[in-house]
């Protein structure tokens, strides 16, 4: 009997033993598996994409962020030299108001106040030409009188990089040394 016990018993150990060495084949093929190895690494390719997109949305929102505040500045930059300029010609249209005032009123005082034999001025601005009329068109019939201006040599430009060296001025006489 004893010996049927142990015929008996041996095929549930041997039962046994293949399911253990098939869970065992299972879990080292699953292991060492290459298939699954390239899943892994597919997976951790898939997160480190996913995480250098979310970097780069992020960077995306930064960038228009700056681009809407560059446009932003550059409108003001606009409106302020359109503002600029728009206030320059009003100040320059007051002074040519300005000027023509003072020159009429000098042309007035000159035609009371001056005898004959002194050079008046003309009655509107010299050189002005009004809307309407030609380039060679009427102009002031008495011409003011021209003074001569001094003349003042004009400067040596140098080179940006070169150096001003004072010379001393030549002797009188036009002598050379």
């Amino acid at each position: 009997m004893a010996e049927d016990i142990g015929a008996e018993y041996i095929w549930v150990w041997v039962s046994a033993g293949f399911a253990v060495a098939l869970l065992c084949g299972v879990f080292i093929g699953r292991w060492f598996s290459t298939g699954v190895k390239r899943i892994k690494a597919l997976r951790k390719e898939i997160e480190e994409i996913q995480a250098d997109l979310a970097k780069t949305r992020s960077d995306l929102e930064q960038t228009r962020m700056v681009l809407e505040e560059t446009r932003q500045e550059a409108s003001e930059y606009r409106h302020n030299v359109t503002e600029h300029f728009s206030k320059a010609a009003d100040l320059f249209n007051s002074l040519t108001v300005n000027y023509r005032a003072v020159y009429e009123h000098l042309a007035q005082s000159s035609l009371v106040l001056c005898d004959e034999n002194t050079v008046m001025l003309s009655e509107g601005v010299p050189g002005e030409r009004r809307l309407g009329e030609e380039q060679n068109g009427p102009r002031a019939t008495v011409a003011p009188k021209l003074v001569p201006i001094p003349t003042v040599p004009e400067p040596k430009v140098l080179h940006p990089t070169a150096r001003a060296v004072s010379r001393p001025d030549p002797p009188p006489g036009g002598g050379s040394r």
